[in-house]
């Protein structure tokens, strides 16, 4: 079963864990948003593959729908290339929604 995950950022969320400016691909996101979008993927990397090592290897648009993006994060894990995904919408009161596809297991095998 696949879960899409849909979480509001405000300009003022909390603190960007994760090194973000290294981040490859042409994501639209800004380094906040980079950030929160990181960390989701390492939830569920961590509890999708819990001993595997894993990284983000490319970044890239597919889709504009409206104000709308759709981009597709590639994620290196356990020898495979994993595909997230991820639905950013800009909030009218400020910020951006953004929604990550989380990939089904059966992509790992």
């Amino acid at each position: 079963m696949r879960l899409f995950v849909i979480l509001p950022v405000l300009i003022l969320s909390g603190c960007a864990t994760a090194n973000v400016a290294n981040i490859p691909g042409n994501t639209q996101a800004n380094n906040r948003l980079k950030a929160d979008i990181v960390n989701m993927i390492n939830m569920v990397e961590r509890a999708q593959a819990p001993h595997c090592r894993y990284q983000i290897i490319d970044t890239k648009v597919t889709g504009v729908v409206g104000d709308t993006v759709t981009e597709e994060w590639t994620v290196e894990s356990c020898g495979k290339n994993i595909i997230y995904p991820v639905e950013l919408t800009p909030d009218p009161k400020g910020g951006t929604f953004f929604g990550i596809q989380t990939p089904d297991k059966k992509d790992r095998e």
